[in-house]
């Protein structure tokens, strides 16, 4: 009898050990995770913060660049000056066009790390500002070059009605690529396509 007594308190101590040696290794494994997720999250934290200063500038010089546009072209925006200013208008775009390239270019970390939520106060504010100038600064220009394309358009439309020939037809804004409207954290709103300025 006692023999089956130490016998099952044996397999009990075994049987508590086996349970307290798996639960501590699942504990062990879970910490180690958690101890590599922070870690991971820390890095993309500081390259937030490192590469929104870039970006940051990339979106003032487009706005510099399109307060240009504005004033260069938009202001002037005459059929009767189009031979005259035509030149000119399309360098103006091509400095702009090259002013979004440069933003696109600085945002390109910055869409991947921004896919996510961080409880740093700070990331989560670079990264909403990040949405928020990023699809503003792409829909300002897509719609600055529709709105040159529409008026190229009726321009040359207006040079068919005419008989003297005193004005010749001009070609639309070439960019390098075709650009679209953003909506990149997917809130549905576009920021920059239907706000004036």
């Amino acid at each position: 009898m006692k023999r089956k007594l130490k016998k099952k308190a044996l397999i009990a101590i075994c049987a508590t050990l086996g349970v307290i040696l798996i639960i501590g290794g699942g504990v062990f494994f879970f910490y180690q995770g958690y101890k590599s997720d922070v870690a991971k999250t820390n890095e993309q934290i500081k390259k937030i913060k490192k590469e929104y200063d870039p970006f940051k500038e990339a979106v003032l010089a487009f706005s510099t660049e399109r307060e240009t546009i504005f004033n260069e072209v938009f202001s002037h925006k005459y059929f009767m000056d189009v031979n005259t200013n035509y030149e000119a208008w399309i360098e103006h775009f091509k400095t702009y066009e090259s002013t979004i390239e440069k933003v696109e270019e600085s945002a390109k970390e910055l869409i991947n790390l921004c896919k996510y939520t961080y409880v740093d106060y700070e990331a989560k504010n670079k990264c909403e500002a990040f949405y928020i100038l990023y699809e503003q600064s792409n829909n300002y220009f897509v719609k600055d070059i529709e709105e040159f394309e529409k008026f190229i358009t009726e321009y040359n439309e207006w040079i068919d009605t005419l008989e003297n020939g005193e004005y010749q037809k001009v070609e639309e804004f070439k960019a390098k690529k075709t650009y679209q409207y953003v909506d990149l954290n997917h809130d549905q709103i576009y920021t920059g396509k239907d706000i004036e300025g």
